[in-house]
């Protein structure tokens, strides 16, 4: 069952993230969503976890970048790396958990969902996996 009030409070974590994320002048920097809310038969459809935090509206996935695959691994780094900490700030800031996972095509970002912090360690997945 969605908790409206955990989405609001998520949506601001978001909105805080967005606006430290895009407002650097990073051209880099993508300001897409690829995945928020998804409906259950949907979620389905698309082999997702049937305990997505998508489902709950606590979760975004972040494409990356139009140039990724022309980046250096250390810009990479660094640009994980960066959202890493911001992530983290705004758990503490907002006194909650968060997930942050590498996927092929995107970031996958949720707060408040889970009991204990949760990170894909994208440093064992290979960069250029597709």
């Amino acid at each position: 069952m969605v908790d409206f009030k955990k989405v609001i409070i998520f949506c601001l974590m978001i909105n805080d993230f967005f606006t430290w994320f895009i407002g650097n002048g990073n051209t880099r920097r993508t300001n897409k969503i690829s995945s928020w809310f998804r409906a259950v038969l949907y979620n389905k459809s698309i082999g997702g976890s049937p305990t997505s935090k998508h489902i709950l509206g606590l979760a975004i996935d972040i494409p990356y970048p139009s140039d990724w695959y022309s980046l250096s691994n250390a810009e990479k780094d660094t640009f994980f790396n960066n959202i890493r900490n911001k992530v983290i700030g705004l758990a503490d800031e907002y006194n909650t958990h968060y997930g942050l996972f590498r996927y092929s095509a995107h970031i996958h970002i949720d707060f408040l969902a889970r009991e204990t912090n949760a990170e894909g360690d994208y440093r064992n997945t290979p960069y250029d996996s597709k």
